[in-house]
């Protein structure tokens, strides 16, 4: 032992050599520009879509595919298509989606698969932004 304190060894015995955290564990601070933005919005509602590659002209013939972000606390409006399968790919977040009246939880890495007729909607259950890759293709 030293004479100016605790050798190494007692320092780590007192508090972990390290510390693991992960952010859809921490809550955005109520000041945070996301969580004032929030707080104005009438409802759940809030995503961002892009579409990434359309059905315009001759290609592609059947498929369309782009890129959601829904925010913490919201939700998609959803939607339904009788004449399109859909992949969805979730690449980061926590969240659930309700298709046809069932909920499901996906988290990233999750592929769900949507069968052409159900009503399906996604929702952002954790503290960062649920996002995802879709993929529709035409099924008639």
């Amino acid at each position: 032992m030293t004479s100016r304190g605790d050798t190494d060894q007692e320092r780590a015995s007192k508090s972990p050599a390290f510390r693991v955290v992960t952010l859809a564990q921490q809550a955005a601070e109520p000041t945070s520009a996301f969580a004032s933005a929030r707080s104005l919005l009438p409802d759940d509602i809030l995503r961002d879509n892009f579409s990434l590659i359309a059905r315009d002209g001759d290609l592609p013939q059947r498929l369309a595919a782009g890129y959601t972000v829904v925010y913490p606390g919201c939700r998609t409006r959803g939607h339904e298509h009788a004449d399109r399968e859909e992949v969805y790919y979730f690449i980061a977040g926590d969240g659930s989606m309700m298709i046809g009246g069932e909920r499901t939880e996906v988290h990233a890495g999750s592929a769900v698969y949507v069968s052409p007729g159900p009503f399906h909607s996604v929702h952002c259950d954790g503290n960062v932004p649920l996002t995802f890759l879709w993929v529709t293709a035409l099924v008639t």
